[in-house]
């Protein structure tokens, strides 16, 4: 793990300096609170841990078996 210190609107570059993946920003420090800005293609997902945890267990429930269709019928 590489820990560093930046100040408010200083930058880290993600991947090759020339061609940068992605670039992370200090927006903001206000108290203990920071404001972090990520620069990313699109096609990147950047996720908080909480909501990557949610999407790698849905992913990980079994499918549910069988399928809901709509009923068929004239609607009455």
């Amino acid at each position: 793990m590489l820990v560093i210190t930046r100040r408010e609107g200083e930058e880290v570059v993600i991947g090759n300096p020339a061609a940068p993946l992605g670039i992370v920003r200090i927006a903001q420090i206000r108290g203990d609170r920071v404001r972090i800005a990520f620069e990313f293609p699109r096609e990147v997902d950047v996720h908080r841990r909480e909501v990557a945890e949610q999407i790698v267990a849905k992913e990980q429930q079994p499918p549910i078996a069988g399928t809901i269709r709509p009923a068929v019928g004239d609607g009455t």
